[in-house]
């Protein structure tokens, strides 16, 4: 098979789908392990389903995740030398995964990053810009402030006007849409004073990168179960407790 074609999306059948899921569950596996080193074989394990996924955006939370990582071991590192012993070694790793690709598997979707910033990107930014082009036009300030409530509509708004994506393709589209410019500004405002409050571990905080090219907030099964995940096993405000208990 070329590998340029082929994408694993597993029983998701999806393969964005596929390497979302898998970003979540290993966000859940470093908030649980972080003060631990990385399990060499779950890691090398999990990069192959997100290669063989060819997932761009899931590479991209993937390296924000490592660099987490690797950020918190940094902060609690007594020695400096191993420190950096770390970090060469992360490095050389990540090197090592590049050269091995583009020699042996150049034509592999999630390497190409010039053809998912002119096909993807483009296509779902332009999408967004001719709505919002078009509400200011016809000058639809309901929709625009407040939204039309119904993200399927847009589907709809997308074959009348003969917009060759036929849908938003991503959080930041729907919201818009369904909620309007202010609606959308609430939902992130509230994201983020939930997350403070409840000293949501940084390492889930990569995982909203998918509104951009996917669904976090629209996806139904997604936001259910990253929810479910958040409330058991999100120990950031757990370690804050421990802690107050400690000093008190």
């Amino acid at each position: 098979v070329n590998s340029a074609y082929y994408r694993a999306g597993g029983f998701l059948r999806n393969a964005n789908q596929c390497a979302k899921f898998c970003n979540l569950i290993f966000t859940m596996y470093l908030t649980l392990f972080d003060h631990k080193k990385i399990n060499i074989p779950i890691f090398i394990t999990y990069l192959s389903i997100i290669v063989l996924a060819g997932s761009r955006t899931g590479m991209i939370v993937s390296l924000a995740l490592v660099s987490i990582y690797v950020y918190q071991k940094i902060k609690k590192s007594k020695k400096n030398t191993n420190t950096i012993m770390f970090i060469i070694t992360i490095s050389i790793i990540a090197f090592g995964i590049q050269y091995f690709l583009s020699s042996y598997f150049y034509n592999m979707r999630i390497i190409n990053i010039e053809d998912g910033i002119e096909n993807s990107l483009y296509s779902k930014t332009n999408a967004l810009n001719f709505y919002y082009d078009y509400t200011l036009y016809n000058e639809e300030w309901g929709h625009y402030f407040i939204g039309n409530f119904y993200s399927s509509l847009s589907n709809v708004f997308m074959q009348n006007n003969l917009i060759s994506l036929g849908k938003f393709d991503s959080d930041i589209g729907y919201l818009f849409y369904s909620y309007g410019i202010i609606g959308l500004i609430i939902i992130g405002v509230c994201t983020i004073i939930k997350y403070k409050r409840t000293k949501t571990s940084p390492y889930y905080y990569p995982i909203f990168l998918w509104i951009i090219s996917a669904a976090v907030y629209t996806h139904i099964k997604f936001i259910i179960l990253f929810t479910v995940i958040l409330l058991a096993f999100n120990r950031g405000h757990d370690d804050a407790y421990t802690s107050n208990k400690l000093d008190c």
